[in-house]
């Protein structure tokens, strides 16, 4: 989010005039003179710190609360403290770095635990069932192994609402 601060001029009204065809610059005080037939709302902090306080209706996703941050997840379990704490228990999705299996469990207001893991293969040659020579190479998966990393985590409290 933007700070919006306010313009403190030492001179207010204050400008410098540049002639276009060369010479030299003077200084002027600006004094509008349009003779306005309605004063507009001025542009300032204030008018921006207001604009969370106007009525607006409210609608359903009023209440959507996210978190979203890039983490590296050690190998096995890594606790992620969410950046601020929720108003109820978040919906939490991860996008890997790669292509890995995502695992999350324990997800409260503040933390879940995250974990990536590769299948683990291994190789055998086979041979037709009617026997044979023994040609055909096969790659089957083992099991998986836990590994280390870099995913992003999004984690979205609705208030009870269905997106």
């Amino acid at each position: 989010m933007i700070e919006v601060k306010d313009r403190i001029p030492s001179k207010p009204n204050r400008i410098k005039i540049v002639p276009e065809g060369g010479g030299t610059p003077y200084f002027a005080v600006w004094e509008r003179a349009d003779q306005p037939i309605q004063e507009g709302t001025l542009i300032n902090k204030y008018l921006f710190d207001s604009i969370d306080e106007w009525n607006f209706l409210p609608t359903g996703l009023d209440d959507i609360e996210i978190d979203a941050q890039r983490v590296t997840l050690d190998v096995g379990w890594t606790t992620i403290n969410f950046t601020r704490p929720l108003s109820g228990i978040p919906r939490v999705f991860v996008s890997p770095s790669d292509a890995f299996i995502i695992s999350v469990m324990n997800v409260t207001q503040t933390t879940c635990q995250i974990a990536a893991r590769q299948p683990v293969t291994a190789s055998a040659y086979a041979a037709a069932s009617s026997g044979g020579t023994v040609t055909t190479k096969i790659t089957y998966m083992t099991g998986f192994d836990f590994v280390a990393a870099e995913v992003d985590v999004v984690a979205v409290y609705d208030g009870g609402v269905s997106i």
